[in-house]
């Protein structure tokens, strides 16, 4: 094993719609650092992803030829989103854990800090700080006073470091005119290309955006796509994140509010996946319900009612949405 070491994907945010793909025996903070310097950045080079493999070199081939095949071209600046290469290193094979680095070896010989920082690198994205910076303006947390147009601009800026979960809350935000002005057809352009790239809440973005405009064929082609993504990715907190699996859910559960409200037709595959998950839609109604109560919207209270019933006879039968 002696070509141990990390495939890498560099970010920097003077470099848009740019990754540096390389690799190193030696810790990838430390590359990206000696590189930034190399390079004479105006900003630095963050790792946007690194994993370590029993022969570096051949998996930063197997990741080039990768890209390559997309059409993304370059040599170690290629023009490719972040997310592309992120995908690349997660499908090539030879891959190892980092317990089966053999830190007896000189070579690999790290200090206990620098191996943590590497480590810690790998859960950082080029666009982590912008992101955090839009969510907070978004909902006016922390010391963010709310400010949707702050947001948009921030989620723009995100998406441009190839931050998938931003394509959602910019298509979400054209589609209603929040902090922008009401746009279906740029809202719909977002969604592609966060699905494009790899985002799995834009498919069902894309779903219910055609469920609720009537167009049944679109509404089930997405739909399809939706639950097979869902179904083959993990919650990794680049392409699914912990929050838009909660998101996915609590709209499933208002697709049944509508549905009983005004007659929205459901696709059977979201259907199937609704019954899948009825008792997580089952909680997201109760809390509507609640929701409801507090501000005493009897009309609210009693569709949710209805709703929560309906999602109790979905954990039996999944048809009872095709009614």
């Amino acid at each position: 094993m002696e070509n141990i070491g990390y495939v890498f994907a560099f970010a920097n945010s003077a470099l848009l719609g740019v990754v540096h793909v390389g690799n190193t025996k030696r810790s990838p903070t430390e590359r990206a650092m000696e590189l930034s310097n190399a390079m004479g950045m105006s900003s630095p080079f963050i790792v946007a992803y690194a994993q370590l493999f029993e022969d570096c070199e051949e998996g930063e081939r197997f990741v080039r030829s990768q890209l390559k095949r997309k059409g993304y071209q370059g040599a170690e600046l290629i023009q490719a989103p972040v997310t592309e290469a992120v995908k690349a290193i997660l499908r090539a094979p030879g891959a190892l854990n980092e317990q089966d680095l053999d830190t007896s070896s000189p070579e690999h010989s790290w200090p206990d800090a620098e191996k943590d920082d590497a480590l810690e690198s790998l859960q950082i994205q080029p666009w982590t700080d912008v992101f955090e910076e839009a969510l907070g303006h978004y909902y006016g947390t922390g010391s963010h006073l709310e400010d949707r147009a702050e947001a948009y601009r921030l989620f723009q800026k995100a998406a441009s470091l190839g931050c998938p979960s931003a394509y959602s809350f910019l298509g979400t935000m054209n589609r209603y005119g929040s902090g922008v002005r009401e746009n279906e057809k740029k809202a719909l352009e977002y969604l592609k290309e966060g699905a494009r790239i790899g985002s799995v809440v834009c498919y069902f973005e894309m779903a219910d955006f055609f469920i609720h405009a009537g167009h049944r064929e679109n509404a089930e082609k997405c739909a399809s796509l939706f639950v097979e993504k869902f179904s083959h990715q993990i919650v990794d907190g680049v392409f699914l994140t912990d929050s838009e699996v909660d998101k996915i859910h609590s709209a499933c559960a208002f697709l049944v509010y509508h549905k009983l409200r005004n007659g929205i037709v459901i696709p059977p595959s979201l259907r199937g996946f609704m019954a899948g998950n009825a008792s997580y839609l089952k909680d997201s109604s109760q809390e509507f319900l609640k929701l409801s109560m507090q501000h005493s919207d009897e009309s609210a209270v009693s569709t949710w009612r209805d709703a929560v019933d309906l999602i109790d006879s979905l954990l039996l039968n999944s048809e009872v949405l095709a009614a």
